[in-house]
């Protein structure tokens, strides 16, 4: 990370790509619209301070008085002066002065910071520029290969319809910003409603994975079928997507605490989990304001942590989904009220060799059955924890496919 971050979230900003003219930033890949056009100057580029403060918060916060810069971030307090290229970094008990070449500006009342003199001198990150991109990184290897400069350019010039988007928003409660990432059929057309399933990663994963893990066999089925993905990002490390409570067999099956916090969480654990929950409704309802969505026709799957997190969030909402179809993962009917999906159809898949307790799965099945549930299992032979759910992705488009 090129800020270290005392948080524990699910994406942290590691490189970043900015061109003077344009305020379309890439986080990764991910695009993100500046408040402050970007400007070029003596081999590098200059981002506003608003900018800045904003890419990296809520560890990074600044302060300017009578032209003087004083930046604070985990373990360093940095302070520079408009017109100067000296930049002082307080670090522990030490103190060193570093020259970053483009002085810092003041433009019309703005602070602008030469990011690739500033990371590079202050930060030790690394940095480049090709085709008009400068780019910052805290790796050490080639910062992106050519295809995903490719892939910025098509999205600068709004060249780009369907396949992968990769976006950002800013998620007010967290004060920072959280990616995620889309598949968007060549079917789509704006104005026409879309069908739309929400997909859920894991707990040692991100909203990458649900994409890469068997081999791309996720989109491949939302091409053919014509459903936008969109797959959510949990914000915080483990946060189960709001669920506070044990999973059914295997994972957090053995706990002290009392029934009413059984997993002994702190109050911080909860609070972060409840706003790992009502960020994933914040995506959902981000993408419903930027694509034409079928609000009729939103399904949601996940895996692990996100298949306890599919009913769980269905749970909450059920209004919101027409069908779900969790794996691998599963809540505790002895924590959570099984009626409240009642009206949710849901397809349980499981990997007969789930190392995370496959074999309790029919206890709990049987359990939200009693409870009046349209609850179904397919169980995946040879499928393991990680993987089974990929296998059976088609049953779960079936799934969706019968409940229109």
């Amino acid at each position: 990370m090129l800020i270290s971050t005392e948080h524990h979230y699910y994406s942290s900003v590691s490189t970043f790509y900015v061109q003077p003219g344009s305020k379309i930033m890439f986080i990764g890949k991910h695009r993100w619209l500046l408040k402050n056009e970007p400007k070029g100057e003596n081999g590098d580029c200059l981002v506003s301070m608003e900018d800045l403060n904003q890419l990296f918060s809520p560890d990074w916060t600044s302060a300017c008085e009578n032209g003087r810069v004083r930046i604070t971030v985990p373990g360093m307090e940095i302070e520079c002066t408009e017109g100067s290229s000296t930049v002082t970094v307080k670090k522990d008990v030490d103190n060193r002065q570093v020259d970053i070449k483009t002085p810092v500006q003041n433009v019309d009342g703005q602070i602008y910071i030469p990011v690739q003199g500033f990371f590079t001198a202050v930060c030790g990150a690394n940095c480049a520029q090709r085709d008009n991109f400068y780019m910052v990184s805290d790796t050490k290897t080639e910062i992106h290969p050519k295809e995903d400069f490719l892939h910025m350019h098509n999205i600068s010039l709004d060249n780009k319809k369907y396949g992968y988007f990769y976006e950002a928003f800013w998620y007010e409660p967290a004060k920072r910003i959280v990616p995620y990432r889309l598949y968007v059929p060549s079917t789509y057309q704006k104005g026409t409603p879309q069908k739309m399933i929400v997909a859920l990663h894991g707990a040692n994963s991100d909203h990458h994975v649900v994409f890469e893990r068997g081999d791309g066999k996720l989109a491949l089925l939302a091409e053919e079928r014509g459903y936008l993905i969109l797959a959510v990002n949990g914000l915080f490390h483990r946060s189960f997507y709001g669920y506070c409570y044990p999973t059914s067999g295997g994972v957090n099956s053995n706990f002290k605490g009392p029934k009413d916090n059984p997993l002994q969480l702190t109050d911080l654990q909860f609070a972060q989990r409840k706003m790992s929950q009502e960020c994933v409704f914040a995506q959902i309802e981000k993408v419903m304001e930027d694509y034409t969505i079928d609000k009729d026709h939103v399904y949601m799957m996940g895996n692990s942590m996100g298949g306890a997190g599919t009913i769980w969030l269905a749970g909450q909402r059920p209004q919101m989904f027409k069908a779900i179809s969790p794996s691998g993962g599963n809540v505790s009917p002895d924590y959570f009220d099984v009626t409240s999906i009642k009206d949710v159809p849901t397809l349980f898949v499981v990997g007969t060799e789930d190392e995370f307790g496959a074999c309790h799965q029919d206890a709990a099945a049987k359990r939200f059955k009693e409870g009046g549930c349209d609850y179904q299992m397919y169980r995946v032979g040879g499928g393991n924890h990680s993987f089974g759910w990929t296998y059976a992705l088609d049953k779960s488009f079936d799934f969706f496919d019968q409940h229109q």
